[in-house]
């Protein structure tokens, strides 16, 4: 499937994440349409403010691999971006596009995740704001 260990790493680290991030966010969106308080609602600014909580979370319980990507590291990518190094601890939560051991590392969904969640998190900060300045 791939030419090399460096081809496999880059679809792994860059991608794949780029394409299933689309689905986190497009998830995460759903989730808002189906799960906000009516506009006007007092619970508006509730929902919004536990919704911004997500990204936090996510960083707090994921702070290594976080800051290993953000700063661009490249040192592990060996162990976090190749098959043979999968060691399937994501597989009880995986999603249905990650459930194919072929397919997948122990972190790219985590980079996904990452994608998806900054993306969210200005849209969030976007309704914050509008529901400020009503």
């Amino acid at each position: 499937m791939f030419e090399d260990e460096k081809e496999e790493i880059d679809f792994f680290r860059s991608i794949k994440p780029k394409i299933t991030s689309e689905v986190e966010y497009y998830s995460l969106l759903y989730h808002t349409e189906l799960f906000k308080p009516v506009d006007g609602s007092s619970e508006i600014m509730n929902f919004w403010d536990r919704e911004a909580k997500r990204f936090e979370r996510f960083v707090g319980e994921n702070r290594m691999f976080y800051e290993y990507y953000r700063n661009g590291s490249i040192r592990k990518d060996k162990i976090f971006f190749t098959r043979s190094n999968n060691n399937l601890s994501n597989f009880p939560a995986a999603k249905v596009y990650d459930l194919e051991e072929k397919a997948t590392t122990s972190h790219d969904h985590l980079v996904a995740q990452i994608i998806a969640l900054e993306r969210y998190h200005k849209y969030i900060e976007e309704q914050l704001k509008e529901v400020r300045e009503k």
